[in-house]
Parts: structure tokens; sequence; C-alpha cells
């Protein structure tokens, strides 16, 4: 057999311009998901966002000890069901290859979203369960003065608001 039998034909320029420009779009795509998954955990200051940020008016109107508290069991329960390094990197390693696979697998891009936000989902239910066994532990009087807190929170503006407010002068 000739050399020119075994290579392979020569990939038209125009195609590898497209191929490549294909791949840089959808990194770009991955890119603007994974880093505003990443900034929402951080504050305006580039900070962690702290459990009252993150878990709105019901945690904020919690106490300091009680927000730890939430905070140290759902920790606990993470750390206990957190996937290894080999997995997280291999569901990435899928949707990167869904992302750049011809022809476009939609469906698989849609499974490996859902699967993103099925672990959102089950953060979110672990602080849900973690804040009402704090209030199941609360005597009458927390309660009384949870509810208070909460309706001050409540009342407040939100920080948005507030920031175009200054802007405008207002």
């Amino acid at each position: 057999m000739s050399d020119a039998a075994v290579k392979a034909p020569a990939m038209r320029r125009s195609v590898r311009i497209l191929l490549i420009s294909s791949l840089a779009v959808n990194l770009l795509v991955a890119g603007l998901f994974v880093g505003a998954m990443v900034s929402n955990r951080f504050d305006d200051r580039g900070r962690p966002s702290r459990a009252s940020q993150v878990g709105g008016p019901l945690t904020a109107a919690l106490s300091h000890e009680d927000r730890r508290e939430i905070g140290r069991s759902v920790r606990k329960t993470l750390r206990a069901e957190r996937p290894s390094r080999d997995s997280v990197e291999a569901e990435f390693a899928g949707f990167i290859a869904a992302l750049t696979a011809e022809p476009y697998d939609a469906e698989a891009v849609r499974e490996a979203i859902d699967r993103q936000m099925q672990m959102v989902v089950r953060r979110t239910n672990l602080g849900i369960e973690a804040l009402l066994a704090q209030l199941n532990e609360m005597s009458v009087e927390e309660r009384a003065a949870y509810s208070e807190r909460l309706k001050e929170v409540l009342k407040r503006e939100p920080k948005k608001k507030r920031k175009s407010k200054d802007k405008d002068g207002d």
C-alpha cells in the first residue's frame, strides 16, 4: 500500500475554520454557564455570599446562630454526598462532548444541564429541610421573634433598587 492510500483525505480549510469556530462558540457558552453559576456564589465585593443572601428573607430573618447551624447541617450532608473529582470531570467532559458533537446533540446537552439542575435542587431541598428542622426546634417565643424579624426583612427595599435610586440621585 502506498502512503497516499493510508493518509486520510485533507480537511478543507473552510471546514476546519468552521469546526474551530463552532468549538470556540461552544466553549464560550459553556464558560458563560459555569461563570454564571460561580459568580452567584459571591457578593458585590467578591466575597462568598452569606447564607442570608442565598436563602433570601427566610434565612435573613434567622439569628446568626440559627444560620450557622443550618449551614453546618447542609455542609455535612453535602460532604457525605460529594461526588468524586473523577465523576465531576467525567460529567463536564460529557457536556463538552455533547456541545461539540456533529451533528449537535441537543438532547444530550439538555440532559447534562438537567443533571446540574438536579444538584442545585438537591442543595435547595437540603436547605429547606434544615430550615424546617431549625424552626421545629424553636420555642414559641423564638418563633415569634423570628416572625418579627421576617416582617422587618420583608419591609426592606431590595439592594438593587437602592443602588439604582442612589445613582438616580433620589
